[in-house]
């Protein structure tokens, strides 16, 4: 594998931490409260783990607000009159951000597993297309009596599920079945309620748009029992049990449940083809995670209690030092105001301690830790270590560095002081070897290993660091826009540096050693409970000169195309721009037209209305260049009436017509309530008309409109 390169990798988060403050408001008239007024915004930074924020505005007050922090950030809005939305931000200094109140509409739909309606299933709603490592979902409703924000909802006993209104924007669901089982639909796009409205048949003010997502199925597959005990032969009661299958991330299907009070838990739903890896895990125990062929009938659990580890540090008169205790992969851990430290929840293993302190020399100990075992080190007493003084200097021209920040790397955790204007720093340290990093404003940070000879000989190290060059990314998303907020690997010269871009999609790294590096994209997607990371499929190698900037370019930025139909659509319809990814709604000028942000992939061109008809016009490769499109408006049509057995009209069944020449869905209707529909703007051809999947006859269709005359179907399921 190159350098750089990194595989696929997912993972499940948990849920939001309370880490301190994300944001600061002054000068606006938000108001952070735990119960809203009118309206409400929840802020969270998607490159942090601080905790998210909720703010509120009474009626009379504008909704802006001040982020007094540059970052990246999810601000989600609703109220008690206002649908829940939620849109990113990324900043590059403080700024005042106008939020959106938006009406929404509701969106409905069922769950279904095999042919079985799914009852009590959960259901969250998530941003689509987030890059952040934690978890998120969209805040739908206030609930007065729990005083908090509600992001659940659950299905009936007829596996329906109703979502409170969404402002238009793109959307995943993540569904929670029984067993454990975690879901994911989408991305699909609620489209403007007013468009719905039209397309309906209802007036504007009406009291609420609905989106039908009809009916969202999943495989029954098997279960898995589990058990868990612990290393004393006891159950563990109320373990987390979870397991994934799948052989892309992508494609990984995941499930969590917890085991009851005697270590039981089932997990159901599982491929029986597929490999499984099955994991538990409980405070205070050890992670453990196994993996099978195929899904085993049942899987023990048995956890290993983790260990403890304590101590103390003070120097040779008993004084409290002010120390650093790191504990090898465990890590660092500074000491108390009385020099003591403590490291939890260890595993069973061989560490060694190492405590080390400014001014004295560093102490290492081997630790044996059994399972389940308080071991206390008692005291670790540091010896005075050796005076030495070192040198800070520009390596190409030998002059003294002032204000040089020279820190130990190895022990770690020790500042061992800044230079003055001739170079110069004074240290303590062990008689042993030393690792050091030395950091210097426009120059590349260095790491140095000094030995005991140079700690003891008589003249000052000399650290010579060198002028550093630096790298400049400019990253676009797959759809050609600036890919704010993204995430850049670079790696190189025994160096490595992680970068995010800002709203414009440039991101500049710190002073680099002359060489050779990688930069690499870094693609981070949320799916609620599911983070993927993948990168290595697109990167630049540059080089890097001293004082110099390289700028590098991933991606490319996207053209647009001009669509234009002639004659003009009716003022009802849309365009929608289809691709493998994604679909795109875009409005229609007076005379038929559209500027289209044009993807870099294969599309189809389809005219939609409201009523959620859509009609196929034109398949273009992906390697169109041009910069406009001019379609004539098909005169074609296909209509119809929909009865069942008894004459009665068949609403709300889907229609669908395939272009039997390609073999390709040219047109999609939804019956209404008198059971009419029709599909306009048809190309001349030979069609196969289907409804709810089922073909019913064949048509030919000219320039004119070709009624079908009524036509037996099945009324859908409910």
């Amino acid at each position: 594998m190159r350098p750089g390169a990194f595989l696929v990798s997912w993972w499940l988060v948990g849920f939001v931490l309370s880490l301190g403050p994300v944001v600061a408001v002054a000068g606006s008239p938000a108001t952070e409260s735990q119960v809203p007024r009118d309206r409400w915004v929840e802020v969270t930074r998607l490159d942090s783990e601080s905790r998210a924020r909720l703010f509120s505005f009474a009626p009379e007050e504008a909704g802006v607000l001040r982020l007094d922090q540059a970052g990246s950030y999810l601000l989600c809005t609703g109220g008690e009159h206002f649908a829940a939305g939620c849109r990113t931000a990324v900043l590059s200094s403080a700024t005042l951000v106008a939020l959106d109140f938006e009406e929404g509409a509701g969106v409905t739909g069922t769950v279904t597993v095999g042919r079985e309606p799914a009852a009590e299933v959960t259901i969250t709603v998530v941003p689509a297309h987030l890059e952040t490592v934690r978890y998120v979902s969209v805040p739908l409703t206030w609930d007065p009596d729990a005083r908090q924000l509600q992001r659940r909802v659950s299905t009936a006993a007829d596996g329906r599920f109703e979502l409170p209104p969404l402002a238009a924007g793109d959307y995943l669901l993540e569904i929670h079945l029984a067993g454990g089982r975690l879901e994911h639909y989408g991305p699909w796009t609620l489209p403007d309620p007013k468009r719905l409205l039209r397309g309906s048949g209802k007036r504007e003010n009406a009291p609420q748009a609905q989106l039908e997502l009809g009916e969202l199925t999943f495989a029954t597959g098997v279960g898995v029992e589990v058990r868990v005990i612990s290393d004393q032969g006891g159950p563990v009661p109320r373990a987390r049990v979870g397991a994934a299958q799948g052989a892309r991330p992508e494609e990984t299907v995941f499930f969590e449940t917890e085991a009851d009070e005697d270590g039981k838990a089932v997990l159901r739903g599982l491929d029986p083809a597929l490999p499984l890896s099955l994991t538990c895990q409980a405070a205070h125990y050890r992670f453990e995670r196994r993996m099978y062929e195929a899904p085993p009938a049942l899987h023990l659990c048995e956890l290993e209690s983790l260990a403890s580890l304590k101590g103390r540090v003070v120097d040779g008169d008993g004084q409290v030092l002010d120390a650093v205790v790191t504990l090898g992969s465990a890590g660092s851990e500074s000491v108390d105001d009385d020099g003591r430290f403590a490291f939890e929840d260890l595993a069973a293993g061989t560490y060694m301690v190492l405590a080390a302190a400014a001014g004295a020399a560093a102490e290492e100990r081997e630790a044996r830790l059994p399972p389940g075992v308080e071991l206390d080190l008692g005291e670790i007493v540091l010896r005075p270590g050796v005076s030495w003084q070192g040198r800070v200097v520009d390596g190409d021209d030998g002059g003294a560095l002032a204000g040089a920040r020279v820190e130990s790397l190895r022990p770690p955790g020790v500042v061992l002081g800044t230079t003055d204007d001739e170079g110069l720093f004074s240290a303590v340290s062990g008689a042993g070897g030393l690792r050091l990093e030395v950091s210097a404003t426009g120059f590349a940070a260095r790491s140095f290993d000094l030995t005991a000879e140079d700690l003891t000989a008589d003249e000052p190290v000399e650290l010579r660091l060198h002028r550093g060059g630096w790298v400049q990314v400019r990253r676009w998303r797959d759809d050609g826009e600036p890919c704010a907020g993204c995430s850049i690997q670079i790696e190189g010269n025994g160096d490595a540096a992680s970068l995010r871009t800002d709203a414009e999609g440039l991101a500049v790294s710190g002073p680099l050693l002359l060489g050779t590096y990688d930069v690499t994209p870094v693609d981070l997607r949320s799916f609620g409970s599911v983070v993927t990371r993948s990168g290595g499929s697109e990167y630049r190698r540059v080089e890097v000169r001293p004082g110099q900037v390289t700028k590098v370019e991933i991606g490319r930025p996207r053209r647009h195309v001009e669509v234009r139909w002639s004659p003009a659509p009716p003022s009802d319809w849309h365009l929608l721009v289809r691709s493998s990814r994604e679909t795109s709604s875009f409005s229609l000028g007076d005379a038929g037209e559209a500027e289209v942000p044009w993807p870099a992939a294969a599309v189809d061109l389809l005219l939609g209305d409201g009523a959620g008809r859509t009609v196929l016009q034109r398949s273009v490769a992906a390697d169109f260049r041009g910069d406009h499109l001019d379609l004539p408006l098909p005169e074609g049509a296909a209509a119809g009436t929909l009865i069942d057995e008894g004459g009665e009209p068949v609403r709300g069944a889907r229609v669908e017509l395939l272009a039997v020449d390609a073999g390709t869905l040219q047109a999609a209707a939804w019956s209404n309530e008198a059971g009419r529909f029709v599909l306009p703007f048809l190309p001349p051809g030979a069609y196969l008309l289907s409804v709810e999947g089922r073909p019913l006859r064949a048509l030919q269709v000219g320039r004119r409109a070709v009624d079908a005359g009524e036509l037996e179907a099945t009324k859908p399921s409910p």
